[in-house]
């Protein structure tokens, strides 16, 4: 791949001149540098690929992809500039212009790992799942240590129905490198998020945190983790995961181990409210908000507070700050905007509820409608609940959390025969669930079909797939069962 330095040719040193300046903050100042020599020497395509890279640095991608293509223009036959060409226009999705770049990579380095990563992901975002599933394989072959690849198949095995696929690609992971932060990000994501299973997840998260933080891994994959805000996305994971486990005090401790003061205590008020426990949520959020207005997490929770103690304007007006806050930061931002419709809608304002899920795009709505429905779940409103679910799963009909809300959403609504048979559904999929196998058994209580109930609970112990406090709860339903016979 190219670098900024050039090794021999016309203006040698000025690549490291710019480099410096870049990481100086200098930005304009490296700018000028470029655009006085591109003045003197302007067939210099090394001068144009100088001042793309400068421009990328800057985040002004539109700019950098102009610089490049002139570049291209005065050096056609470049390689290492459609590498970068490529690369680009992936990143700004442009995946149809970006595939004939990356392809030719592939034919220029068959050799590299990076390059089949690359084109397999064009290829997976334009849907050509074999071709893709193909370059994937050929980078892993290659290098064991490319996560993007890896991550790419079990997309893939998730797209076309193959889950099967992805758990034994992840246990064989763990198998070659069991000491490997990776391996475990990996397995207790794939556990948690497409098996539903919150019991064997948390012990992965656990030493992925533990591993990351001894630093055990390569270099490559600490600056993998990097681009995407970890550890701190392992622990929401993880934390994700406790709270479906009700270890809520663990999750504390998890918290205050590994998140910031503001984000500790916006996180342990998170849990209040999800304990019901309203009064003692606000005052800490007030006591946050007066040591560090500026975290956005606060607004977050304040705005879930607004909405539970019915002022929905109040949330909107949180939740816009937060992501004001956020601007410039990595933040979960279709999740603050599935809050953000949710208010809107509490308000009767459905036109601009509406306009706002048009605004967000398409690889971003299956977490917006994840939002909005966890919202509409926590303050009770199960009609929108039922809506939400229903709407998703018309198009993705297996989708496990949309018919696990669904399910949960129809108990509410006291139609337990209804939710029962969405459970059903959703355990073809899910069937180490542990909360699902004990909701189906309170669904079929609640129906009346006794027996079912009893045999639900049975099998959700049975399982070892419960937390603790699930356990007792099912335990608690059998006795009462058991004592009514």
């Amino acid at each position: 791949m190219l670098t900024t330095e050039r090794k021999n040719g016309k203006n040698q040193g000025l690549g490291k001149r710019a480099r410096s300046l870049v990481d100086r903050g200098k930005i304009q100042e490296a700018i000028e540098h470029v655009e006085d020599a591109q003045r003197k020497d302007p067939s210099d395509w090394y001068l144009a690929y100088l001042h793309g890279w400068i421009l990328q640095a800057d985040s002004r991608a539109s700019e950098a992809l102009e610089a490049y293509r002139k570049a291209e223009n005065l050096a056609p036959d470049n390689s290492q500039l459609k590498a970068v060409l490529g690369e680009l226009l992936l990143a700004i999705d442009k995946e149809e212009l970006a595939l004939p770049y990356l392809e030719a990579c592939v034919h220029q380095w068959p050799s590299s790992s990076e390059a089949h990563s690359l084109y397999g992901t064009a290829l997976l975002r334009l849907c050509q799942f074999e071709a893709a599933e193909e370059a994937f394989r050929k980078s892993c072959d290659l290098s064991e240590h490319n996560p993007d690849a890896r991550a790419g198949l079990l997309e893939i095995y998730e797209l076309t129905s193959r889950p099967h696929l992805s758990r034994s690609l992840l246990d064989n992971y763990i198998r070659e490198a069991p000491n490997l932060a990776s391996s475990h990000v990996f397995l207790a994501e794939h556990i948690f998020y497409q098996e539903g299973n919150c019991v064997d997840a948390c012990p992965h998260f656990e030493k992925a945190i533990e591993r990351y933080c001894a630093s055990p891994d390569p270099a490559w994959f600490k600056q993998y983790l990097s681009t995407l805000n970890y550890p701190d996305t392992i622990v929401d994971s993880y934390l994700d995961a406790l709270e479906n486990c009700e270890y809520f005090q663990l999750a504390e401790n998890v918290a205050r181990d590994h998140l910031e003061p503001a984000q500790y205590k916006a996180l342990r008020a998170s849990l209040l409210l999800r304990q019901g426990d309203i009064e003692s949520a606000a005052k800490l959020i007030k006591a946050a908000i007066e040591k560090d207005s500026g975290e956005p997490g606060i607004r977050i929770t304040l705005s879930r507070y607004h909405l539970l103690n019915g002022d929905p304007q109040a949330a909107e007006k949180e939740i816009r700050s937060a992501i004001e806050m956020a601007k410039g930061r990595s933040f979960d931002e279709p999740w603050y905007w599935g809050i953000m419709a949710v208010s809107l809608f509490e308000q009767g304002r459905k036109k601009d509820a509406e306009e706002l899920i048009q605004q967000v795009d398409a690889k971003n709505q299956e977490r917006f409608r994840y939002s909005m429905i966890n919202t509409f779940a926590e303050l009770e409103n199960w009609e929108a609940v039922v809506g939400g679910c229903r709407q998703v799963l018309e198009s993705d009909h297996d989708n496990p959390h949309a018919l696990h809300f669904l399910a949960k959403a129809l108990f509410h609504q006291n139609q337990p025969k209804e939710a029962v048979e969405v459970y059903k559904r959703l355990l073809e999929h899910q069937p180490n669930n542990g909360r699902a196998l004990l909701e189906i058994g309170m669904a079929c209580n609640k129906a009346g079909r006794v027996d079912s109930a009893k045999s639900a609970y049975e099998h959700a112990l049975s399982t070892g797939k419960l937390s603790r406090p699930q356990q007792e709860l099912a335990r608690q339903e059998l006795l009462i069962l058991n004592a009514a016979l």
